[in-house]
C-alpha cells in the first residue's frame, strides 16, 4: 500500500501536533508510520479498509493479555480515501522476519494473564 509521506506528516501534524513521523513498514493493506505524542510512542498505520483496524481491535480485545497485539486507541478517515489507525507502540519485528523466524522453528514468548492493561 502506497501513502504519500507528506500527506501523513500534514494529518499527524495537524491531529497530534507532532513533525516528527518515522516510515516503519508497509504491507499490501496497509502502510505504518511512527510518531511521538506527549511522550507515548505511537503508530499510525493508513490503509483503504477500515474494517481490518475494527478486527485489529477486536484481536486485542481478545487476545491482548497473552500475545504482543497492539492496542487501538482510534480508528478514522484521514484523506484521500484513507482510513487511520493509531495504536501503542510495542516495538518487535515486522511480519516477515517474524514468519522467517518461525518457519525456522524458533519460539516465542506468550504473556502471562492481566500482564497488559485491559480496555474497559
Amino acid at each position: 500500500m502506497v501513502v504519500d509521506t507528506s500527506d501523513v506528516k500534514r494529518f499527524l501534524s495537524e491531529r497530534y501536533g507532532t513533525d516528527v513521523v518515522e516510515e516503519i513498514g508497509g504491507g499490501e493493506w496497509s502502510s505504518a508510520f511512527a510518531f511521538r505524542h506527549r511522550d507515548q510512542k505511537l503508530v499510525a498505520r493508513f490503509g483503504r479498509h477500515p474494517e481490518d483496524f475494527e478486527k485489529d481491535r477486536r484481536a486485542f480485545e481478545l487476545y491482548g493479555s497473552i500475545v504482543p497485539i497492539p492496542q487501538l486507541l482510534e480508528i478514522g478517515e484521514a484523506f484521500g480515501g484513507f482510513s487511520y489507525a493509531i495504536s501503542v507502540w510495542e516495538g518487535g519485528e515486522d511480519r516477515q522476519a517474524f514468519r522467517t523466524r518461525a518457519a525456522e522453528g524458533a519460539t516465542f514468548p506468550v504473556r502471562r494473564p492481566g500482564s497488559v492493561a485491559q480496555r474497559s
